[in-house]
């Protein structure tokens, strides 16, 4: 059995039988076989459509008819058209068993899984990939049919912990059933599934059986996105992509001047530590650190006086001037200077003195 075939632009190419002697091919997807569409080969290769099937796994059949002889093939195989335009890519592999993946290039968003080194039985299939920089994990449940002849088509009953009873037709010898399930929608732990078998006259062909399988942690991927206030005011760390079962720490930083405030969920812890359970984005609110209103004696005293913002200090020190919206209009570096004058227009005005002092000025003339 050939291990991959590649889709092109929604096409399979196929060369997985020998044209020599084959006299009739046909393909269907999903047992389907009233959906059966005849093909020939050129060079051992043919295209078929495969443009019209959803996302996630499905099962392809090859019938070929060799003079008087009958064949039918079955392949498991992944589609997801949105990785058919994306570079790199993904890795599967069984039962949890990491140590058995296969990595498998993206080119062309569709690849056979190569399932014959299993035995008959309940299987669990994970595929990790990344579309846009953002990480994916699925996983899903099949059943791997004995390599035993079919005369006529079979129907595969199964149920989840007890639940309602589906079903899926089976028409060839080693088929591989995708169970309809979704591993997200299961709670972590140990699940049941039991079956059985019919045939077209809805005979039991083998009684109801029950297996187990373990749910574990399906890692999931979320985008952490960060922001602030005001760039001017400081800045954030720890934004980006994380797995939900690891404990994300982010910080806000605020610059000399400033203070940081709140979160826009009004949590005021920073550092702040929390798992993601979905993409999340956080703004952190940055203030002016104002210095005491009435602050007039000691080393520094900031004032209005007829237009002008005056500073006096003991010791020499720079002195910024801010807009309310955080933008620096003046600065004044120390050079020795132990006061400033400094004309301003009418307003409100922020006014920094050192790395510790700010304090809000009034202008009204």
């Amino acid at each position: 059995m050939k291990r991959l075939l590649f889709f092109i632009s929604g096409w399979l190419l196929c060369g997985a039988l020998s044209a020599q002697n084959i006299t009739q091919y046909e393909y269907w997807y999903d047992y389907d076989y009233a959906s059966r569409q005849s093909f020939t080969l050129v060079d051992g290769n043919t295209l078929i459509d495969a443009s019209m099937l959803k996302a996630g796994p499905h099962v392809l059949s090859l019938f070929c008819q060799i003079d008087s002889y009958t064949r039918v093939q079955q392949f498991l195989f992944y589609h997801h058209p949105n990785l058919a335009t994306t570079g790199g890519s993904c890795l599967y592999w069984f039962d949890n068993d990491v140590s058995t993946s296969t990595n498998i290039p993206l080119a062309n968003g569709s690849f056979l899984v190569d399932a014959s080194m299993l035995s008959p039985g309940l299987h669990q299939f994970n595929l990790t990939y990344s579309i846009h920089f953002e990480l994916h994990l699925e996983s899903f449940m099949f059943y791997k049919m004995p390599e035993t002849p079919i005369a006529t088509a079979l129907t595969f009953h199964y149920r989840v912990d007890g639940g309602e009873f589906q079903t899926e037709t089976v028409t060839a010898q080693g088929a591989m059933v995708p169970l309809n399930l979704d591993m997200n929608d299961l709670t972590e732990g140990t699940h049941t599934i039991e079956h059985y078998i019919t045939n077209g006259n809805n005979d039991v062909l083998s009684p109801l059986q029950s297996d187990q399988f373990v749910r574990t942690h399906i890692t999931q991927y979320y985008t952490l996105t960060l922001l602030v206030n005001d760039e001017n005011m400081g800045y954030t760390v720890g934004g980006g992509v994380h797995a939900d079962d690891e404990l994300v720490s982010f910080e806000a930083t605020p610059y000399n001047g400033f203070i940081f405030d709140h979160w826009n969920d009004n949590v005021t812890t920073n550092p702040r530590e929390i798992m993601l359970t979905c993409d999340t984005t956080f703004t952190a609110y940055f203030e002016i650190e104002d210095g005491v209103e009435d602050y007039t004696t000691g080393k520094i005293l900031v004032y209005s006086h007829h237009g002008n913002i005056i500073a006096n200090f003991d010791t020499p020190m720079p002195v910024w001037v801010y807009d309310m919206s955080g933008k620096l209009l003046v600065s004044r570096p120390a050079d020795g200077s132990t006061s400033f004058s400094i004309p301003m227009s009418t307003g409100v005005y922020l006014v920094k003195a050192g790395d510790v002092y700010v304090k809000k000025v009034v202008i009204t003339e």
